[in-house]
Parts: structure tokens; sequence; C-alpha cells
């Protein structure tokens, strides 16, 4: 109760910080709303007591300006109950966007700082998961719980006050009973978050397999293999089975709720029958009889939706403890800054030192024991078998990773003590899983280096060498047209073309480091060797990294470095490798048998 109480104060604190001011608008109108009922049901009671009076006399002294005037003032009071609903609602929804955007902004600096093995880590999906989809709604119902909680707390008070003025048992009794109930609901809002929490790997599950049947990447083989009629069934099975247990702990909570609903409604028939008791013997008037049977009968009812707004918030407090648990997790700006920046120019070159690495949870090591030496300009092929380590020898070169054991240097400094800002100006990549930006022609190329201002002759000379301009320069908005297909006006590339803007990316950043991870797996042979015959200029005084398994690209490379069993086995030139006949000489062998270029 405790935490959850904390995790309330989190929840004020983030409705302030979102907007101060629209706090301020929102509580006076908490405190005028949950005033209003009270006033509203004295001046019932004013002119009940009025009309008795007035109805007693003759007829030639009744005099109906008091009558009058209390009829104008309700007439006042229901109009501003009116008006100060809608401002509420317009205050509220108002605030309510601020709150969405300051919540999501949190979770966009963490997404974006976040340290990459974060987003391979099965621990962290469970986290991340739970957090996303929280966020989408339970920020503005905390807000909208809280809101309704202050006003009727403020209404509560003030007709307890109202109650005790008959008899202070009454609002106690009340009390007494009614906490119970909110008990038995916060008990089992705590099942249920811990039945969500266990069961979110089944959730994202169940969500795996909708984005299986209603994405675009999954529609062409949903199709050629008729895999839509298993997938539905995989998914309406996990979905039920989810449902089921969810409807099993509604079922249980509600026959817990009946007992002490029923008690609660044997208490308040009972006290309506003291106050008719009450009224018969002439202790108070018809008015304050109707008063307090309406104090009864709304505090009644806004006593349970306070119960109801304390247990749902105590729900939401569990629930917001996902999201405080992901912006929780570390992020590159949360480490201890790094001191170093990248050496300019490269004189001694990139050394690798008994560097091992494996992934988290993963007992098997992907990488073990790394020792290569990279000299500036040079250009170093990668190859091996899958799986041998490749992708992730250029994950820890562009410091997506951290090596578990040993160290990268750059001209002697530990690439882990170099700032991430210098990092991505000096090491520009292209990745075997390239992105499809449906930006502008010209933006994805420009995405290469966005800490510079945009320069057009470099996207321009970026597309040429990567062959890419004639097409850009076919659209009728050249360099401005959208690329892919999800707006109006865009224009779809083949996978070969989105390749070809990949690699005009990566030339646009002037960095000393390329890596380029099978840069030519989509591209067709005109193509393929056009850019061989320019790629020594286009790295000219670059230090190069290429993984491939083409024997065309393999041959641009000064150096190859060969993996195997997760091991670097041999490094040096073709011929020394060939005259070698290792596992490089091997694999060669293999792909000119199948006549592979």
């Amino acid at each position: 109760m405790t935490q959850s109480l904390r995790l309330i104060i989190q929840s004020i604190k983030l409705v302030w910080a979102s907007s101060p001011k629209w706090t301020w608008i929102n509580a006076l109108l908490i405190i005028f709303r949950g005033s209003l009922p009270l006033v509203i049901l004295w001046l019932v009671k004013l002119l009940i007591d009025e009309v008795t009076i007035v109805v007693q006399l003759p007829s030639q002294e009744r005099v109906l300006t008091n009558t009058l005037w209390i009829v104008g003032w309700s007439g006042v009071a229901f109009l501003a109950n009116a008006v100060s609903s809608s401002l509420s609602s317009l205050a509220r929804e108002k605030q309510s966007y601020f709150l969405s955007d300051y919540i999501q902004n949190l979770i966009h600096n963490k997404t974006t700082k976040i340290q990459y093995s974060f987003y391979e880590n099965i621990d962290y999906q469970d986290v991340y998961y739970r957090a996303i989809n929280d966020a989408n709604y339970r920020p503005a119902h905390i807000f909208y719980g809280l809101v309704g909680m202050f006003q009727n707390l403020l209404t509560i008070v003030l007709m307890g006050g109202v109650l005790a003025s008959l008899s202070w048992w009454i609002a106690l009794l009340l009390i007494l009973v009614l906490i119970p109930i909110a008990y038995h609901r916060m008990k089992f809002s705590k099942r249920l978050f811990l039945v969500r929490r266990q069961q979110t790997e089944e959730e994202r599950r169940v969500a795996y397999y909708d984005r299986l049947l209603t994405g675009k990447d999954y529609a062409k083989e949903l199709r050629v293999f008729h895999l839509g009629h298993l997938f539905k069934k995989r998914y309406n099975q996990l979905r039920d089975q989810l449902r089921l247990r969810q409807f099993k702990w509604l079922m249980s909570k509600i026959l817990g709720e009946l007992v002490w609903q029923g008690a609660t409604a044997v208490i308040v028939v009972f006290c309506y029958g003291f106050i008719a008791v009450e009224t018969i013997q002439g202790a108070i008037s018809s008015g304050e009889m109707v008063l307090y049977f309406l104090v009864l009968q709304r505090g009644y009812g806004y006593f349970q939706e306070l119960m109801g707004r304390i247990s749902s918030l105590y729900e939401d407090s569990l629930f917001l403890r996902n999201l405080f648990e992901f912006l929780m997790i570390e992020g590159i700006d949360d480490i201890a800054e790094r001191p170093s920046e990248f050496p300019k120019p490269i004189v001694k070159g990139i050394e690798f030192k008994e560097v091992s690495f494996k992934y988290p949870h993963n007992k098997t090591w992907i990488l073990k024991d790394i020792n290569i030496k990279i000299s500036p300009g040079e250009t170093i092929a990668l190859v091996g078998a899958n799986g041998a380590g490749k992708s992730t020898f250029i994950k820890l070169l562009t410091g997506l990773y951290e090596p578990q054991q040993g160290e990268i240097l750059i001209d002697g400094t530990n690439l882990n003590t170099i700032s991430r800002k210098s990092l991505s100006h000096e090491v520009s990549a292209i990745f075997q899983d390239f992105m499809l930006y449906n930006v502008s022609a010209g933006e994805n190329v420009w995405f290469g280096n966005v800490n510079e201002l945009r320069d057009e002759a470099r996207i321009i000379e970026s597309s040429e060498q990567a062959g890419v301009h004639n097409l850009f320069a076919k659209f009728e908005n050249g360099y401005e047209t959208t690329l892919g297909n999800l707006f109006q006006g865009s224009e779809q590339l083949s996978q070969g073309e989105w390749q070809r803007v990949a690699l005009a990316r990566s030339f646009y950043n002037n960095a000393q480091l390329i890596i380029l991870d099978e840069p030519t797996s989509s591209l067709d042979a005109f193509t393929e060797a056009k850019l061989i015959d320019h790629f020594k200029e286009i790295v000219k005084d670059r230090t190069a990294i290429i993984v491939s398994h083409r024997l065309s690209t393999i041959s641009l490379a000064d150096k190859i470095a060969v993996l195997d069993n997760n091991c670097l086995v041999e490094f040096g030139s073709h011929h020394e490798l060939e005259q070698l006949q290792g596992v490089y000489y091997q694999m060669i062998q293999a792909l000119k048998g199948r006549g592979i270029n």
C-alpha cells in the first residue's frame, strides 16, 4: 500500500509537470464543482421549508418574494453546474493532451537513448511491452481518476458534515461499512496486476499473431503458404485462454462485493427510517428531512464512486509501476560521461584485443578471443559462415554492444570511452537489415549525418556514388519525392533500389570508418559492377569494413578476416589465404564450384 501511495504521488507529480497552468485550472474547478452539489441541496431544503411556511398562511397573507429569490438562486446554481461541467470537461481534455504528450516524450527519450542491447533482451521485451501497452491510456485514466476522486472527496466531506449535524454515528456507520468494499476492490486490483504481469509473454504472443495476420511484412507468405487459418486458430486459442482467466477473476471479485453491498443496503434503509422518525417527532423540518434524504442518497452514491475511484487508482498505480520501471532502465545518457573524442585522423589504426562477446541469456560465446589490427585507410573483408559472428563484430565496432571481455581500441583509445556524438560523426554503417524511411528521397540520404545542415550537393554526390541519382531525377518532384507506400504521392522502390538508397545514406556521412554489411546483396549485376568500379574512389582515405559472401565484393579488400566457430581463424590478403589453403580457400572453392561470383 505504501508503494502504491508513492506511485500515486509520482502520478500527481507527472500531472503537475505536464502543465502547471492547467493543473491549477482543474484544481479550482474541482473545488467549485465539489461544493456545488451541497449548495444545490441546501437551496432545495430552503425552498421546501419556505413553501411549507407559505402554504400554512392564509391566502391573503402569502408573500412569494423569498420563494422567488430561492428559485432564482436555484436556477443560478443549476446553470453554474451545467457551465462548470462543460468547462471542466474542456479543462480535463486539454490537460489530458499535455499529460499524454509528456508521457510519450518521456518514452521517446528513453527508447532513443536506451542501450541497443536491451532490444535483444527477453526481460526488456516484457518490461517494454507492459510500459508501452499501458502508456496509451493509463496517464489520462489516472488523471481523470484523480480529478474525480478529489471532487468526490470534497463533496463527501461537506455532505458528511451535514449528516453529522443530524447524528455523527450515521456518517461513521456508512464509512465503516464502505471501507471493506474499497479494501476488497484494491485486493483484487493487486491480484489482477500480478496476473497480468505473469502473463505478459502470453499477451505479447497474442499481439504477435495479430501482427502476423494484419501486417504488410507478413502478407505475402500468409497468402502463398495459406497460413491465415492456422494463425487465426492460434490467435483465438491464446486470446480465449487469457480471457477465461480474467473472467474467473472478475466473477470471484463480484461475488465478494455482493456480500458487502447487501450489508450497505441494510444500513442505508435503517438510516432512512431514522430520518423519517426524527421528522415525525418534530426534531427536524420537512425541508431538513428532504435535505438529509438527498444527502444520504447522493452521499452514498458519491462514496461508492469515491471507493471505486480509489481502487481504480490503486490498480492504475500498480500498472504505472511498469512505466516507472521502464523509465528507470539505464540509458546511454545515464552512463558516466564518455570523456574521449574519436581520433581524427586515425593514425595507428583499429585494434581488437582479446575481445569476447555473448548475448544476454546466452551461454555460448558469439565471438571469442578476437585479436585483429586494421591499419588506417585499409579495406577489410569479413567473411565466414552464417552465425560465425560477422554482424556481431560490426555491432561491437559501431558501439551498439560492448564486449564482456577484452577491448576495442582506436589509436589506443578504448571505444567504450568515446562519446556517442563523436562516434556517430566518424563511423558510418549500412546494416544487413537496413531501414526503409517513408520520407523524401533527399532526407533518406541526409539521415546519414543529421548533425550537420543538409548539403544538397553532397546528397546528389552520394546518390551518384550509390547509383540512385538517375532514379531520383526521374521523379516528378526529384529529391523531394516521398519514398515508400505509406503516404499519398509516394514512389515505391524495389528492394535493390532501397539498398542503393541505404548506400547513399552511408556515403553521405564523410566518416573515417565506413562499415558495409552485405552492401550488394540486393543489387543487380550491372549496379553491383558499377559500384565495384568506383568503390576505391568512394572509400579513398577511409577505413572500410565489408561483410559479404560475394567474391566480387571480397576482391575489393586489402585484407580478409575469416571467422569460424566464433573465432578469428585467418587474416591476410586474398593471395596469402589461398596459399594457406585453410577455411577461406575451402569457402572460395565451394563458391567457384557453384558458379557464384
